[in-house]
């Protein structure tokens, strides 16, 4: 009877996975084993679907170079690649192990900025506008000068008041 139900399963292509309903063994395997069926199965749907497969080649773009003149052009593969070079001295990361792992190493990104003036490199707030330095126009008094166009302001609103009430 046991090897007539495997045969049967084989044939049809079935799962064969012992379970107890009455201790709960084996329960879990038949859920699992169903569930991985059920996803493989949705997945050569949705590859099998023309719809789909339609879509994604909508947004995809293969270019193919024409010629545009007689002129042979080699493909160009840099020296460095060609002879293995690799970047000489320690990489970030071993520089991070040496100075006391991740969370106390400080990599110093200022030193991979591309500026047009070398002493921006460093500002404390390296804001730009308009290709300059903003902390450049920085005045330390505008507090000071604020208050005293305020107070200006305040006593030209007083006289043109007391002129009003005249």
């Amino acid at each position: 009877m046991k090897t007539q139900i495997e045969v049967l399963a084989k044939e049809t292509n079935a799962y064969l996975i012992q379970m107890s309903n009455s201790s709960g063994d084996g329960i879990a395997d038949v859920r699992a084993k169903a569930c991985d069926i059920l996803l493989d199965h949705r997945l050569t749907l949705k590859a099998k679907d023309p719809k789909k497969a339609e879509a994604i080649m909508n947004k995809l773009h293969i270019s193919t170079p024409k010629k545009r003149d007689n002129v042979l052009r080699d493909s160009t593969i840099p020296d460095t690649v060609i002879k293995g070079v690799k970047k000489v001295g320690p990489t970030i990361k071993e520089l991070q192990e040496e100075y006391g792992g991740a969370g106390n190493f400080y990599i110093p990104e200022e030193e991979h900025f591309l500026l047009e003036k070398e002493e921006w490199r460093y500002d404390k707030w390296p804001e730009f506008y308009l290709g300059k330095n903003v902390c450049d126009f920085y005045d330390a008094e505008i507090v000071k000068k604020l208050d005293a166009l305020e107070k200006e302001e305040d006593e030209i609103l007083k006289m043109e008041a007391a002129t009003a009430e005249e």
